[in-house]
């Protein structure tokens, strides 16, 4: 399974230059990086959609995003 999440990583268009922890694990693959508009730009014309999964919604200074098995935390 991790080969299949790195290759879908790969696959997924993202800058990696944007992010400074990148982790793998058995079911998703999450990444994690500083605030800035033109990731928040590239995560939407990426089909990135706004998630909750570590952060509830009254968090302002942790947003998340998640398409299929990828999971993006953006730290403000």
């Amino acid at each position: 399974m991790k080969k299949q999440l790195a290759i879908e990583l790969l696959e997924s268009g993202l800058n990696l230059d944007s992010f400074f922890n990148i982790s793998i694990n058995h079911s998703t693959v999450r990444l994690i990086g500083d605030f800035n508009t033109e990731v928040l730009e590239q995560l939407l014309s990426l089909g990135f959609n706004r998630a909750y999964i570590l952060y509830d919604d009254t968090r302002v200074d942790m947003i998340e995003y998640k398409k299929a098995n990828i999971e993006i935390v953006l730290s403000i």
